[in-house]
């Protein structure tokens, strides 16, 4: 189904927002990156957003937020996409986040999910965020969304790392082994576009109680990296742009190079890119977004 032919108002909802989350330029050949299209559902009532969420079926390929919005500062939120219900999708709460902040008429908003409360804020502190080249600000107000922060592991036992044929040669596993999120460091960016090559790790991961597989590789001379993200387990077999594997992915390069902001391209069919801010405690995401 192509996005002309989704209606306006999609499962009912009052109002239907589309959302380009994560779009830029890429620095040398001034490409736009498309980014993720989240979309944004409206309710007038919490129990209408979430009665929305509980039955609607999606049939498409992109992540839907099933949204009440209870003042101009309090919003409630369940995703959904072709697999069933998201616990949390970094992309959407961004979106969410930026929709809700560029009226300007709050600076700060908090996102109530079914698993955490999300906090976002339009006040920029951070000098190496608002001078950034290689992020455009967001069209009509800042955002910057913060999401937890977990430290994966690399992984040492043997018959797991068994499991991946050549991973001494291509680089080093991770994992956190709470959510079963694998994150794999690349030795080079070639590498990370050989679908093929990746597409047989992940066949060699589906053994293991896994949730998510993130590909990546880091330029300590930039502070940039760019990852891939599969989640065949999950409704699509490439995330298109994730805001929450950087709850992982930033933690894991804070500790191994002491990069506190960092910026990632992620190279997907629908490439997009981000900056991301180490706070001990929790992660600080930015980025550009466009209303579709």
């Amino acid at each position: 189904m192509s996005i002309s032919q989704i209606s306006a108002n999609m499962f009912d909802a009052d109002r239907t927002v589309k959302i380009r989350t994560f779009c830029s330029s890429d620095d040398n050949s001034r490409k736009t990156l498309p980014g993720s299209l989240q979309y944004i559902h409206l309710y007038s009532s919490k129990a209408r957003a979430e009665f929305a969420a509980a039955n609607s079926n999606v049939s498409d390929g992109f992540d839907h937020g099933f949204v009440y919005i209870e003042s101009p500062g309090n919003a409630y939120v369940k995703w959904r996409n072709i697999a069933g219900e998201i616990q949390f999708c970094g992309s959407g709460a961004y979106a969410l986040a930026w929709h809700m902040l560029k009226a300007e008429t709050v600076t700060q908003v908090s996102l109530h999910t079914t698993h955490r409360t999300l906090i976002a804020d339009s006040s920029g502190d951070s000098a190496a965020i608002s001078t950034n080249p290689s992020i455009e600000e967001p069209n009509t107000a800042s955002c910057y969304l913060s999401i937890p922060s977990f430290h994966p592991v690399e992984v040492t036992h043997f018959s797991t790392k068994a499991i991946i044929d050549g991973l001494e040669e291509a680089g080093h596993l991770y994992v956190d082994c709470t959510s079963g999120i694998y994150l794999l460091q690349l030795n080079d960016t070639e590498t990370l576009a050989d679908t093929t090559w990746l597409g047989s790790k992940i066949e060699q991961l589906s053994s293991l109680d896994i949730h998510g597989f993130c590909a990546f590789n880091w330029d300590s001379e930039t502070s940039s990296g760019k990852l891939r993200y599969f989640v065949p387990w999950h409704g699509r077999d490439e995330d298109y742009v994730t805001g929450s594997i950087q709850q992982y992915l930033t933690s894991l390069v804070h500790d191994k190079y002491g990069a506190q902001t960092q910026h990632w391209q992620q190279m997907s069919s629908s490439s997009g890119s981000l900056l991301s801010e180490y706070r001990d405690s929790h992660i600080r995401l930015s980025g550009q977004c466009e209303q579709y």
